[in-house]
């Protein structure tokens, strides 16, 4: 088993915004998996320099178990 980690902001996933090509044609919303803590833990750093963090929504890392 390995274990993945991902970023939660209060009791929803994480989620990104990802331009595709740098195109306006094709966006996309996804949440993004680590296998590293360490790594988790340093999106959530450079994430705490913007706003998006309320006294009642704050990041946490989520372990999930890849079992394949």
């Amino acid at each position: 088993m390995k274990k993945l980690y991902t970023i939660y902001l209060g009791k929803n996933i994480w989620q990104d915004e990802i331009d595709d090509m740098n195109t306006t044609k094709i966006w996309a919303r996804g949440g993004m998996l680590w296998y590293s803590k360490a790594k988790a833990n340093a999106c959530i750093k450079n994430l705490k320099k913007y706003d998006f963090e309320k006294q009642n929504k704050k990041f946490k890392i989520v372990e999930l178990i890849k079992s394949i």
